[in-house]
């Protein structure tokens, strides 16, 4: 990210982040028997959702409160200083994949090590990272990392979809040649 990375705050990114991951990935409500997960709303599971003192029926969880829990669990405010791009795709990651799963990937990617904790550290080794090549290695690590699930043959299309989803949605914000590049490979042909 050094060539377009400004240590600039900004502090809508948080939500706006948040509302994408909501609507584009994650949804509604949802209890498929064969995600370890169980009932989910808005991807926030059961367990989260007790965690954070939601005591009610899933289906019935407001989307504030969904916001609320994203912002306190998967959001981190050194995010506010990442290019757009880069935070929606951690943040993306982190709720797919939980916290310290998701940071050691990236962790992984920029050279650090890998103890799943998102710091000063593995902060500044990011943003030395040009943000496309950050983008599409961290996605093929996630691709890598669906593989290794055990439900991976029950979702592994769905999990894909995301990421194609991601890039597609990375393109639109970046605005540049590569990432358009990439976003053709998977335009649909009619």
């Amino acid at each position: 990210m050094h060539d377009n990375f400004q240590l600039k705050r900004d502090a809508g990114l948080s939500y706006r982040c948040i509302e994408t991951v909501i609507d584009m990935n994650e949804g509604g409500y949802s209890n498929d028997p064969l995600d370890r997960g169980g009932e989910t709303m808005f991807g926030i599971t059961k367990a989260v959702a007790v965690a954070h003192g939601y005591l009610g029926e899933m289906r019935d969880m407001p989307r504030h409160v969904a916001v609320e829990i994203y912002n306190v669990t998967y959001w981190n405010p050194m995010f506010d200083y990442l290019p757009p791009a880069v935070a929606f795709n951690l943040l993306d990651a982190r709720v797919n994949h939980g916290v310290p799963r998701a940071t050691k990937a990236l962790q992984e990617i920029v050279g650090e090590d890998q103890d799943g904790i998102f710091g000063e550290k593995t902060f500044n080794s990011l943003i030395k990272y040009d943000q496309n090549a950050f983008i599409l290695a961290f996605c093929l690590k996630r691709i890598y990392l669906y593989s290794l699930c055990i439900t991976a043959r029950d979702h592994a299309n769905g999990w894909n979809n995301r990421i194609i989803k991601n890039l597609k949605h990375t393109g639109h914000m970046i605005g540049n040649g590569l990432m358009h590049g990439v976003m053709k490979l998977f335009e649909v042909k009619t």
